[in-house]
């Protein structure tokens, strides 16, 4: 959501091509339905390359996975959602 904000500002500051803000804002828009809606797995439209890392590398990005969902990232925050 954080990046469908900053296409919304990028909009409307200008401080990009049109045609470039909505070719992200159409795809992540068409990402984020397809996975609320219907429930289509994130690693469908990528598997980030994880598949090419380091045991070592898996482990960093873990731990930092975990570090920025503990900070808000990437997860709901119940006490905010309106159901």
């Amino acid at each position: 959501m954080k990046f469908l904000k900053s296409l919304d500002k990028a909009k409307k500051k200008g401080l990009d091509y049109k045609f470039n803000i909505y070719q992200g804002d159409i795809g992540i828009k068409s990402k984020v339905f397809l996975e609320d809606r219907f429930g289509v797995n994130p690693e469908t439209f990528t598997t980030f390359g994880i598949e090419n890392l380091t045991t070592e590398e898996i482990n960093l990005y873990k731990n930092k996975l975990k570090e920025l969902e503990l900070k808000g990232f990437g997860r709901y925050n119940i006490k905010k959602c309106k159901f």
